[in-house]
This record gives structure tokens, C-alpha cells and sequence, in this order.
């Protein structure tokens, strides 16, 4: 996964993450407007998402769903969505590569309060990327210790089954501000 000036990019599958500027293939995991904007020539979205970006979005070439839990190989990847718990429709992308498996999820929310979105599921992976918009030090949050192994209840395939080898941090709009730790 690169970190470029149009937003999160898998080589392997040659395509896009939540884009920040029109591409020629997107992955879009919800329908808030920080994640899912206009101008790509092809959207892969859940199926629940599709009828919001449709009402959102009207310059979008193409549109293709993907029902949750099931897989479609792109390229040289694997790609899976698993429910992120945040809004209807909001997704956890599951790529697998020979490199190693990696989920990337915008928003999520695994205490489920959203009544309308699908509930979180934790997913195995060697690296999780997730959105870090309140990741910054003004925001005061209860144990993160907590909220990490939350997140990666799942575990990985790693040595260690509950920490993923990678812990990536993105703030989203801001493509050259990244954490890993």
C-alpha cells in the first residue's frame, strides 16, 4: 500500500482507497463525502452503499458492488469487504497478496451504535490501516490500549495473534501525514 498525492493505492490490484482526486479505480468503504468523491471512471462499494453514492455522486463512470464477506480477485489480490460497524454499508477492505494480508476500513465503530450499519466483524491481517482523523493529540480518548486490541481482535498471522505486524495511522485528506506503529 503507497500513500500518494490521490489517496491510499494497492499496486498489486491497481486501484485506489478512498481517493482524494478522480482516478481510474476506487474502493470506496462508505458513503460520507471524506471518503467518497466523484470523477472515477470505476467504484467498487458494497451493496448496501450503492444506492447512497448514486444519490451523492453523479460523475462516476461506473459502479460494481461486492457483498460482504464474499471475495473478487483483482488483479494480483484478493479482495474482501467485512462490515465496519459505522454506517450503512461501511466497509473493511480485505486485500491479500503475496506480501501479506492488509485491512484498510475508513470509518469504523465496533461498539455498534449505529442501528442501521451492518455490525463490526474483526478480520485477520498482517497490517490494519485505519482512519485517524481524531488521532491527533487535542482529542482525549478513553484507553487506547483497549481500543488497539479492539480493533485487532481478529489477530493476525503473525506470531503474535492479537497485534498486527503493522499498525498504520492515516489521516485522510492529508496523504503526506502518516503513522505507523
Amino acid at each position: 500500500m503507497l500513500v500518494t498525492e490521490r489517496g491510499l493505492y494497492c499496486a498489486e490490484g491497481d486501484f485506489f482507497i478512498d481517493p482524494v482526486r478522480p482516478v481510474a479505480r476506487a474502493v470506496i468503504t462508505h458513503a460520507h463525502s471524506d471518503h467518497a468523491r466523484g470523477g472515477h471512471e470505476y467504484c467498487l462499494c458494497s451493496e448496501s452503499s450503492l444506492p447512497l453514492l448514486h444519490n451523492r455522486l453523479s460523475s462516476v463512470g461506473r459502479y460494481e458492488t461486492l457483498p460482504l464477506g464474499q471475495s473478487l480477485k483483482i488483479k494480483d489480490c484478493i479482495l474482501t469487504f467485512f462490515p465496519a460497524g459505522h454506517i450503512l454499508g461501511s466497509v473493511q477492505v480485505r486485500i491479500e497478496t503475496a506480501s501479506g494480508t492488509t485491512v484498510v476500513t475508513g470509518d469504523h465503530n465496533f461498539t455498534h451504535k449505529h442501528a442501521a450499519a451492518e455490525p463490526y466483524e474483526s478480520v485477520r491481517c498482517h497490517t490494519f490501516i485505519t482512519e485517524c482523523t481524531f488521532g491527533l493529540p487535542i482529542y482525549n480518548w478513553p484507553d487506547p490500549n483497549w481500543s488497539l486490541q479492539k480493533s485487532c481482535a481478529g489477530g493476525s498471522a503473525t506470531a503474535n495473534p492479537i497485534i498486527p505486524q503493522s499498525f498504520m495511522l492515516i489521516l485522510w485528506g492529508k496523504p503526506n501525514v502518516c503513522y505507523i506503529c
